[in-house]
């Protein structure tokens, strides 16, 4: 049978409709109508008073619950995570592995290849974030685990994971020329991140099809006067996307501010979440000795080890402590995500042949309700 939500106010990923029905069937959206004549037999949710988006994408996912994704690489893990953040509203996402050995990376590639086969599980690909990073900037990834490429390894990679990953963060000064140009021409999308690139360096990276950087501002070389680094050379590319991680700890919300006022239409939430429903504050695995101290989660060097933010969070801070339009911070939940992917026709926006994933908000932008795949959650 047919189902319409009415009476919302809905965000379609780029405007705003009143007055209208959006009816989806099965796990696709029929359309936006004025009436319901001619549709035959439809169920009508009234949501009054509340927004109705599209379900979050979320291209920065670690864990959740107490599943840690580089500690569990497994279906069932990967369903665990997917349960947990789609009641905060993530449809869709990328499982994300932080630098480990390549063959656990290929661990990864076998559970995420075996996920994506799913429909229902919401996995669009992986983030591979490591392990071909600058450990001067490596944050809590571990120094044991962060090395140099080579064309061998990478070749092996893309061959093995090429349909599985989604984006491959990379630290483009320890490539060569012949290294960025083979990646370049596999097709992978690239993400700059725990780089200490020069401004020029990050420009060469762009050149060879870096589009995107990783949570924007942190593991990554800053803005200075002299030197304008990884963020000053993202804020100077018109074209290039990034995420950034709107918790307050991670990146102070004068900069998001200040970010999103330059970079509007590029920049998008991640939430590089590992603590989302974590029943505790001490983490241990594999040389990670991780625990919460005022507030955020980190490592035994002080650096910040993941977040525990959802992406309705995000949604909140940003407007309310950024000061960020709220249309804008609807669209960094959802079409200019899935804009980076090219996926705009299935993801991210309320329009036909769409996923029927929903997200109801109320007036403060607080979970009302969640559908997934025409399935309320």
């Amino acid at each position: 049978m047919r189902t319409a939500i009415s009476q919302a106010r809905f965000f379609t990923g780029s405007e705003y409709i009143e007055n209208q029905y959006l009816v989806f069937e099965g796990m696709k959206i029929l359309g936006f109508f004025s009436n319901l004549e001619g549709l035959g037999e439809v169920e009508v949710l009234e949501y009054p008073d509340k927004f109705c988006l599209p379900g979050f994408i979320d291209l920065q996912v670690n864990g959740g619950a107490g599943v840690y994704f580089v500690k569990d690489f497994s279906t069932s893990a990967i369903q665990s995570i997917a349960k947990t953040y789609r009641k905060y509203g993530t449809t869709s996402f990328f499982p994300t592995q932080v630098s480990t050995s390549l063959d656990r990376v290929y661990e990864g590639l076998t559970a995420v290849k075996e996920s994506m086969q799913d429909i229902y599980s919401g996995v669009i690909g992986m983030h591979v974030e490591g392990p071909f990073l600058n450990p001067i900037k490596r944050g809590a990834h571990q120094t044991k685990y962060i090395q140099k490429p080579s064309m061998e390894k990478l070749e092996d990679l893309i061959r093995f994971g090429e349909s599985a990953i989604g984006l491959l963060t990379i630290a483009p000064e320890q490539f060569s020329d012949a290294e960025l140009s083979f990646l370049q021409a596999s097709g992978i999308r690239l993400s700059a991140g725990h780089s200490n690139a020069t401004f020029s360096e990050a420009k060469r990276g762009f050149s060879y099809g870096i589009r995107k950087v990783t949570h924007l501002f942190n593991a990554m070389s800053p803005f200075q006067s002299r030197e304008p680094g990884l963020v000053g050379a993202f804020l100077d590319a018109p074209d290039i996307y990034g995420g950034i991680i709107a918790d307050g700890k991670h990146v102070d919300y004068n900069s998001l501010r200040l970010a999103h006022r330059l970079k509007q239409g590029k920049l998008f939430f991640v939430t590089d979440s590992v603590f989302v429903d974590f029943e505790g504050d001490h983490f241990v695995f594999d040389g990670f000795d991780i625990r919460m101290v005022d507030g955020a989660y980190v490592n035994h060097e002080g650096n910040l080890a993941g977040a525990a933010i959802t992406m309705q969070e995000a949604i909140y801070n940003s407007i309310r402590f950024a000061n960020i339009p709220e249309a804008d911070a609807f669209m960094m939940a959802t079409s200019i995500p899935a804009d980076y992917l090219g996926m705009g026709n299935q993801i991210g926006y309320l329009q036909k042949d769409a996923f029927a994933d929903f997200v109801i908000l109320d007036q403060d932008y607080q979970i009302e309700q969640v559908y997934f795949k025409g399935q309320l959650v």
